[in-house]
């Protein structure tokens, strides 16, 4: 047949299969930046028993194991000292851990600081929404096109793409809008503007016998392709979403900061002064001891929070 559909070579079919297949693997590894927890599991799959023969080595996969979650689940940390000290710092000034994860690069976990200066809230709402729109409007129309029953081919000899259904054709991109049905080749006419030569491939394309396969074979990777290209832009409303989340935690953490001591324990939270840009002050010297499941029964010497 002098035309081919829309179709998914096997080098891109088999990207696409491992690619849905590690998905979840590669989120746990971006998020932790460590295959530790795929090594975990890979090491409890091959070795069919349970820990717990060497107490040492228990206490340090444990250990690794709640820094792998925390990155995961709450927000990056270089070490496990690092992460418990981010989460003392929030409890004593009554905030979420987690909500400093969501500022994202706007906290700065080692300075524990907010940024001096924020973007403006309204107006990145004002970029986010104009993003949004945009993106949606693409979803739209690809789910527009994925309700089409029409399959699109392309001729072999010099590429030109075409709409193609049981009964009619048209190229796609056409200056009338018109199509060419079956009868239109039996009487010779070409109101899609064919040209005479794709005319006639065209008109062989509808009378062949197995165009109704390969019409069916075209959209269904048609459509499966809308779907992932679907998938991806609400993936983009995401990312967008998720930046403005960053930006909102931001804000509603430095004014939660700013708030005096006084106004912030009437509110539910501790009797901490602590000055706008999150470091603590002066006279706020108290010693952080690590605890949790994975801390050592003897403590080193504590330090206070710089």
């Amino acid at each position: 047949m002098d035309v081919s559909a829309l179709g998914l070579s096997a080098p891109y079919a088999s990207v696409l299969t491992v690619v849905l297949v590690v998905g979840p693997f590669i989120w746990v590894v971006s998020r932790s930046r460590s295959l530790f927890m795929v090594r975990q599991r890979l090491w409890r799959l091959l070795h069919h028993r349970a820990d717990g023969q060497e107490a040492w080595l228990d206490e340090a996969v444990r250990e690794r194991f709640e820094l792998m979650r925390f990155r995961a689940l709450v927000m990056w940390a270089d070490s496990l000292a690092e992460a418990r000290r981010l989460t003392e710092f929030a409890r004593g000034r009554g905030i979420d851990v987690g909500v400093l994860g969501d500022c994202g690069k706007y906290f700065n976990r080692h300075k524990l600081a907010l940024r001096d200066k924020l973007p403006s809230l309204l107006g990145r709402k004002a970029l986010a929404g104009i993003g949004r729109a945009i993106l949606a409007g693409a979803i739209a129309i690809s789910a527009a096109h994925l309700l089409d029953d029409g399959t699109y081919l392309r001729l072999r000899h010099d590429g030109t793409w075409f709409v193609a259904t049981q009964t009619s054709a048209r190229p796609v991109w056409s200056d009338t809008g018109n199509v060419m049905t079956v009868d239109d080749c039996k009487a010779g006419t070409d109101r899609a503007g064919f040209g005479e030569q794709n005319r006639a491939i065209v008109c062989r394309t509808l009378g062949a016998d197995d165009l109704k396969s390969l019409l069916r074979e075209g959209l269904l990777v048609q459509r499966v392709l809308l779907v992932v290209l679907m998938l991806t832009l609400a993936a983009a409303i995401g990312s967008v979403q998720h930046s403005l989340s960053a930006l909102r935690a931001a804000w509603a953490t430095r004014a939660w900061l700013s708030l005096d001591p006084d106004s912030r324990a009437g509110l539910g939270g501790p009797r901490v002064a602590t000055p706008v840009n999150g470091d603590p002050p002066p006279d706020a010297g108290a010693a952080v001891t690590p605890t949790g499941r994975g801390a050592s029964k003897q403590q080193p010497t504590p330090t206070p929070i710089d």
